[in-house]
């Protein structure tokens, strides 16, 4: 089941709890400056159109470790917040701003943490022999969605912030389904789901009313809510260029595919900007950072080699 879950989260490259609670900081988790060797192939980015800390995860190879990192989108400097041989992944921004949730290997299988953005302490949420994986805040701070292999498939759990009161959310799909993000208003959860190939679905957050929107799209993925709730954004293939659909959930079809030759959307909090990952851009071959209109155009490279993966003032 690792295997499977590898496949369907990292190998995709070919995935209010208070201050009091977490541990004191060690060398390891304090953020620091780092030095990000900047691409060849594109100009040397300006860096102040664009605002806020972009949290994400470096683009190692995968089995070799990733490291969380924080993008200051203003001035262009990189925080590093791990530094392990663990894979490190997801780190999501609590609704506060002030933690980070993630999901690390480093005790062996993947389990939740939460790291304190201002004092680099980490705790973890869970301890099971299951791999807990991409988790993600509900907007009010008191719960948490993620998906595990618990109970013999990957389905999508709820619990509590302090890990307590765990639901089975997918328990009726006998195949994949994981990465969940919620809609700013907490009534639904988008995620992905293996159900005739690889699909976006959203739910209500009880589990209830599963509905594909992928628009019949293929090998769609990693799905993100605007913040108005209005519109998903998630991978997905066309014409065999990866690229980025965009579709209204009052809806069932994309209103916009952007053949950036990437993925990994991430809305900024007014949803007039986007940033993503691309391998194509700026002479390929590197997974790199890139900013853009929600139409395509007005694409910025940051020079910076990752994922990007949650957006916060």
């Amino acid at each position: 089941m690792r295997a499977l879950f590898v496949i369907l989260v990292v190998s995709a490259l070919s995935t209010a709890c208070s201050s009091s609670d977490l541990e004191s900081p060690d060398e390891t988790t304090n953020p620091t400056s780092t030095t990000v060797a900047r691409s060849p192939g594109c100009a040397v980015p300006e860096f102040g159109s664009d605002a806020g800390l972009l949290a994400f995860y470096n683009a190692q190879t995968a089995g070799v470790g990733h490291e969380l990192l924080v993008l200051n989108l203003a001035n262009g400097e990189v925080q590093q917040l791990t530094d392990n041989d663990a894979e490190d992944l997801n780190p999501e921004w609590s609704p506060d701003g002030s933690k980070i949730l993630f999901y690390s290997d480093r005790d062996g299988d993947y389990d939740i943490f939460v790291h304190d953005y201002d004092n680099g302490g980490v705790r973890k949420l869970i301890d099971h022999d299951a791999n807990d994986t991409g988790a993600s805040w509900s907007p009010d701070g008191t719960r948490i969605a993620f998906q595990s292999d618990r109970d013999g498939d990957e389905d999508i759990y709820l619990m509590d912030v302090d890990g307590g009161d765990i639901l089975n959310l997918t328990d009726d799909n006998p195949g994949v389904d994981g990465l969940p993000r919620w809609s700013s208003d907490g009534a639904r959860i988008a995620f992905i789901t293996v159900r005739g190939g690889y699909r976006a679905y959203m739910m209500n957050a009880d589990g209830s009313d599963p509905t594909d929107i992928s628009g019949g799209l293929s090998k769609a993925g990693f799905p993100v809510w605007s913040s108005t709730g209005e519109q998903v954004a998630f991978n997905t293939v066309l014409d065999g260029r990866r690229g980025i659909a965009i579709v209204d959930t009052s809806g069932t079809e994309p209103t916009m595919v952007l053949p950036l030759g990437g993925g990994w959307p991430v809305w900024s909090r007014s949803d007039e900007r986007i940033a993503f990952a691309s391998s194509e851009l700026c002479g390929g071959g590197d997974w790199e950072i890139f900013l853009s209109n929600l139409d395509g155009t007005g694409v910025v490279p940051t020079g910076v080699p990752g994922f990007p993966w949650s957006w916060r003032d």
